[in-house]
């Protein structure tokens, strides 16, 4: 270390050495001074211990999707009394044996129609038996519960307590490989839940019940899809006999999916409004209108109110929708107003019938109208629309600092839609999911109306001016580096000392406003401004953040999603393309220990960096490197050791990296952070791995001749064809709609697939070599071949008959091409040649003999098919 340095003072210090090109083994140790000898080999630190993978999981958990979170206090549940005929009915489904054969409960129905409330009243019945297993309930007012990248994380965690015998088998998992929550869902599934659950435990009598609420409401239709499969594999495999229960809107593309064969064999479905719920509405307002009516006793009519003629009046408004009737006694209710003259403004309205809610939009624009100024009540409700968790009044009013709005006066004057707490200790959330939509429709919400762009805008902007404001250096008073973060007894105490609600939010979802915003058409110069403020003063203080929360890796991308946000200004931006590489390239140091952001990666990040420029007043401890720092970064952003590597393909993305290799199947990876995401082929030997031009396919060939295809997004086996060839597979290629597979091998073969029917369709013969080299036609109706038997074959791919040949080299083909109009094909061969074809004519229309002295390895067009390269052994490229 330090081999071209002088004048270096390190006692007390923590030093990194860093290698470039070679591996190192070292342990670490604490002697005499103090000093910590700590070895970097690229982005790995060889010294400490594994991340837990208990936290792993609970990090990835969202805690708050639980029946009984706090954070839903309180929730939604069914009135005694009301709802009978629906809960017999879920129960009977639930305990009753006849009904085994369909374990799965879709019950479905409108926005409002008292779904959450069913599913919070079942969640509770069952716990009280021991018999809920997890639940989830997904919410679109919450970033973590309106994606499926939580979900298996959560209930797995439940599932552990539910049943504790599962739990040394999902320890182990994690010991093994602790980033399984973060791959796809397919593998957290088959690893986290189905092999735990089959390892062995005791038969339970009675089945266990897992609830999914709002299911509609998660961000991604499509993994929405997938995640319902992956619970109907789980319900079928599982040795312990599971129930599960999912109520959402009856989106079209759900009913789709649950009219499936395979999936309506063993579903119940019960649609809500086939239940009857007049009945019930009518009980839920008698009872909570004679709550307010005491509430307010002083003040109210000695007759009967309200009269039956009303309540009748409001049942019929509510049109079977609970959220109307929940919204009209929280209006009327409201202790700064008379519930009489209340309850007789809603049965004056007059609402328009041009929406498809139309007594439900007069109800709420009579809610939010009641604060006498409009524009306040707008900023307010859109700001609450964007939050990407619920803050509390106070961390709100934090973030929000203006002082000619005054947060903690408007939200209470919206209490008939904002759920708050006198105390302000209760997040701010809106009461149900219809009344976002109804404040994005201008036709419903009319003056109230937000544009979500605006308020993300604004968000944006406010989280950028927090962290400018308040972040600083070692706000955990660590400082000593040889201390990590998990051995400092008090964190969590020293992090709720050091950053309030206003500040974490700040510092976790500023990215997540920013991209919300379209990258061009904005007028963002404020905005811009306050970013780059928070960039020159205070984002080295916002990684440290990153290693006190444990939130180094995510921190990684929310990175690169605000460098992949176009508006960045230049400086700006290469202060946080700076701050990723920094982040990339001493991951593990700064995971380990928040001290390790300047005793370690500022000292000795490039010193010719803008992030050097502005930080490097905060390098080092008790030392400085005189000289021989690095100025530049180095090529690479970090490595991944793998071994023998035959293989690497990029999505069309550009996203994700697959890579093959003697015993490791097919692996992907995340291209900003390195980390695995999933893992195809039981770690048998692969050959080539080829990703479709779509991004929907990446298939493999592997050593004992087997082809297989996955769908990298939802982590599923597409096809797996293990007899495909006798011999080594020498060529794998997509043709270019994303419809066929080809491979092709020593066996003299060429094999292709249909990816539509996942079956083989061709077996394609006409070689009397090894197939060495295999293109598509740019049509993807036609297959090019190259043999060592040096014939150059055209295929009807529909047909699997040859077009046509074409022979003219001396010795094997080993390289080609095909121009893009499809009429020209290039060729080098084992005989040092490249030669040119006229596909139409099969005419060889010009030769190169000379141009090379050994094998011709690759061909290639461009500049729009006007020139072509050629590579040989040896020589330079022509």
């Amino acid at each position: 270390m330090f081999n071209n340095s002088s004048h270096i003072d390190a006692s007390h210090s923590t030093f990194s050495e860093v290698h470039r090109d070679q591996h190192f083994t070292s342990h670490a140790s604490v002697q005499g001074n103090q000093t910590i000898n700590t070895i970097v080999h690229g982005n790995q630190i060889l010294q400490g211990s594994q991340i837990n993978g208990l936290e792993t999981l609970q990090k990835a958990s969202a805690h708050s999707a639980a029946f009984d979170s706090v954070d839903r206090h309180p929730a939604p549940r069914c009135l005694q009394g009301t709802r009978v005929q629906l809960l017999d009915r879920l129960t009977s489904w639930m305990d009753n044996e006849t009904e085994c054969n369909t374990p799965v409960c879709w019950v479905n129905g409108r926005p409002g129609s008292g779904k959450s409330a069913v599913s919070q009243t079942i969640a509770e019945k069952y716990a009280s038996q021991k018999r809920l297993a997890a639940s989830f309930f997904f919410s679109r007012r919450d970033i973590q519960r309106r994606t499926t990248r939580h979900f298996f994380p959560t209930i797995t965690t439940q599932f552990m307590f539910s049943v504790p015998a599962m739990r040394p088998a999902v320890l182990a998992t994690l010991e093994q490989d602790s980033m399984i929550p973060f791959k796809v869902l397919r593998e957290q599934m088959l690893k986290l839940l189905l092999e735990p659950l089959s390892s062995g435990l005791d038969r339970l009598e009675s089945p266990l019940l897992v609830i999914v609420d709002a299911l509609d409401e998660c961000d991604d239709p499509q993994l929405v899809v997938e995640l319902v499969s992956l619970l109907i594999q789980l319900v079928r495999a599982s040795p312990l006999p599971l129930r599960l229960l999912i109520t959402s809107r009856p989106e079209p593309w759900l009913q789709l999916h649950f009219r499936q064969p395979d999936i309506a064999s063993v579903t119940l479905v019960l649609e809500i409004e086939s239940f009857g719920v007049e009945d019930d509405i009518r009980s839920f307002l008698q009872h909570a209108l004679s709550q307010v009516h005491q509430e307010h006793v002083q003040i109210m009519p000695s007759e009967p109110w309200p009269s039956t003629e009303d309540l009748d009046r409001i049942v019929a408004k509510a049109s079977g929708l609970f959220i109307f009737a929940l919204t009209v006694v929280k209006f009327v209710g409201d202790r700064m107003h008379n519930p009489v003259q209340r309850l007789q403004a809603i049965l004056e309205d007059k609402p328009s019938r041009d929406t498809a809610y139309p007594e439900l939009d007069a109800l709420y624009l009579d809610a939010v109208s009641v604060f006498p100024d409009a524009d306040n009540v707008r900023l307010i409700l859109g700001i609450v629309y964007c939050l990407s968790v619920p803050m509390t009044v106070h961390a709100l009013h934090q973030l929000f600092d203006k002082p000619d709005v005054d947060v903690r006066v408007v939200i209470p004057a919206l209490g008939s839609v904002l759920m708050s707490s006198d105390n302000w200790e209760q997040p701010i959330q809106f009461y149900h999911a219809s009344f976002r939509d109804f404040l994005v429709s201008p036709q419903r919400s009319r003056k109230y109306a937000i544009d979500p762009v605006v308020y993300h805008r604004l968000m944006a902007q406010l989280c950028f001016k927090t962290m400018a404001r308040s972040l600083k250096r070692n706000m955990c008073r660590i400082g000593d580096p040889s201390r990590l973060n998990r051995d400092i007894e008090d964190l969590n105490e020293r992090r709720q000392a050091a950053y309030d609600e206003a500040l974490l939010y700040a510092c976790r979802f500023w990215s997540h406003h920013l991209t919300q915003l379209p990258p061009h058409g904005g007028v963002y110069d404020s905005l811009l401004e306050a970013m780059q403020e928070f960039c020159r003063k205070t984002l080295l203080y916002w990684i440290e953040t990153a290693s006190i929360f444990g939130d180094v890796e995510r921190a990684i991308i929310v990175l690169r999603d605000a460098l992949n946000w176009l508006n960045v200004p230049e400086e700006t931006a290469t202060l946080i393309e700076d701050a990723e590489r920094l982040m990339l390239f001493f991951r593990q140091p700064i995971s380990e220990s928040a001290p390790h952001v300047y005793h370690t990666a500022i000292t000795f990040a490039s010193t010719s960096s803008p992030l050097y420029a502005h930080f490097k007043h905060e390098a080092g401890g008790t030392f400085m490197i005189i000289e021989g720092a690095d100025e530049e970064w180095q090529a690479y952003q970090y490595a991944i050791d793998l071994g023998s590597v035959t293989s690497v393909a990029f999505s069309p993305s550009g996203t994700v990296l697959a890579t093959a290799g003697m015993n490791q199947g097919v692996q992907l990876w995340n291209v900003v952070t390195g980390g695995n995401v999933a893992s195809f082929g039981n770690k048998a030997s692969s050959l080539f791995v080829r990703f479709s031009g779509s991004g929907s396919f990446v298939a493999g060939a592997f050593s004992d001749g087997m082809v297989a295809v996955w769908d990298p997004n939802l982590g599923r086996e597409h096809f797996k064809d293990v007899g495909a060839h006798t011999d080594d597979i020498t060529c794998l290629e997509f043709s270019p709609d994303s419809k066929l597979l080809a491979s092709g091998a020593r066996d003299k073969t060429i094999q292709l697939w249909s990816l539509e029917s996942a079956q083989r369709t061709h077996k394609l013969t006409a070689h009397e070599g090894p197939v060495t080299v295999i293109t598509f036609m740019p049509d993807s109706q036609r297959l090019c071949s190259g043999s060592e038997d040096n014939l150059l074959v055209l295929w009807d791919v529909n047909t699997g008959k040859v077009v046509r040949g074409m022979m003219g080299h001396r010795a094997g083909i080993t390289a080609l091409d095909v121009s893009r109009d499809g009429t020209m094909v290039v060729t080098g061969s084992q005989d040092h040649s490249v030669k040119v074809w006229d596909v139409r004519s099969g005419s060889c229309t010009r030769t190169l003999s000379r141009a090379h002295k050994k094998v011709v390895r690759s061909v290639h067009f461009f500049d729009h098919d006007k020139q072509f390269l050629s590579v040989s052994d040896g020589t330079d490229p022509r």
